[in-house]
């Protein structure tokens, strides 16, 4: 048992010995010396934004190019993809999901001429220009809005198993002359149960409609009993187009009865007063009586995978004296 012992720890070093060197020289290259910039000349963008905020026609095509530049010494490779926005939980615009809303007409990426992902190799100290095409529908209704991500990768990566190292995003949104109108803004789902390890209302406000909102106020006030039980304030919400907005608010001693949630919107000088009355379930206490079962269920399996453990050895040695 010993010289299994010493046996392994040898091989370990020598296998840390072998690999460390690697694992440093391939650490020392730096591939996020790189940057992503939108070119913005002769688009028709609305006024103040940093992005390709174009005020698009119908049946009218765009060019959309950004400036790539590599500043290390190493070439690189940078992979441009461009999805559709989604809101997070969080009330900020996110870009991460392929998925999102790919089955809309109306959506950036259905009007994207070409393909959605774009691998561009860089040279050391090079820059390059690469251009997404958009040809808009025969009818523009209110903003759609889309974001092009720019990851710099190693180019000793497997493309399927890429090691993003850095990244820039440039929004893209598709607008005509809509006026917001938060009037539009609904309660469509009101939930209790455990989110996140916490005790948690959910609700979810629906924008059904393709506006954009940004840099809202927003204050939750949930009512039991006539009294306040619990507010929350979000000083800056941001909700993406025909995408919905879910938010956690914590709660404690949850009691049974009717309460009414109030939710108080404001944009600009806009103002709109959500309200829904609902009676929770007690799924949080439901949730949580299941990890002391969990944890007795995995004690006994340890148990037995000792017992046998020792059993066996038993009876090697039992088997050597005879």
């Amino acid at each position: 048992m010993r010289k299994l012992i010493k046996s392994v720890i040898l091989v370990g070093a020598l296998l840390i010995g072998l690999f460390a060197p690697m694992t440093s020289q391939a650490s020392s290259k730096d591939y996020t010396s790189f940057s992503a910039t939108p070119i913005f000349g002769g688009l028709p963008l609305q006024k103040g934004k940093e992005y390709f905020a174009i005020r698009a026609k119908p049946n009218h095509e765009y060019q959309l190019p950004i400036l790539l530049k590599n500043y290390g010494a190493y070439p690189m490779k940078v992979r441009l993809t461009l999805n559709n926005a989604t809101t997070t939980p969080t009330g900020n615009i996110s870009y991460d999901d392929p998925k999102a809303l790919v089955n809309r007409r109306s959506a950036v990426s259905k009007q994207v001429v070409g393909k959605l992902e774009k691998k561009v190799t860089l040279q050391p100290s090079s820059n390059q220009v690469v251009r997404y095409y958009l040809k808009t529908n025969a009818k523009i209704v209110g903003t759609e809005l889309a974001g092009i991500t720019a990851t710099g990768i190693d180019p000793a990566e497997n493309s399927k198993q890429v090691n993003s190292l850095a990244s820039y995003v440039i929004g893209v949104s598709l607008s005509e002359q809509d006026a917001l109108k938060l009037d539009r803004l609904k309660i469509s789902k009101i939930e209790s149960g455990n989110y996140n390890c916490s005790n948690a209302f959910k609700v979810t406000i629906s924008n059904n409609y393709p506006q954009l909102i940004q840099h809202a106020k927003m204050r939750v006030k949930i009512f039991h009993g006539g009294r306040l039980y619990q507010s929350k304030e979000y000083p800056d919400i941001n909700i993406a187009p025909n995408t919905p907005l879910a938010c956690v608010i914590p709660h404690k001693n949850l009691q049974t009865g009717k309460y009414r949630m109030d939710v108080n919107i404001q944009s600009g000088q806009q103002k709109v007063r959500l309200h829904q009355t609902f009676t929770p379930l007690k799924l949080s206490n439901q949730a949580r009586s299941h990890e002391p079962l969990m944890i007795a269920v995995l004690m006994t399996v340890e148990i037995w995978i000792i017992f046998w453990i020792c059993r066996m050895i038993y009876h090697k040695k039992k088997n050597k004296k005879n």
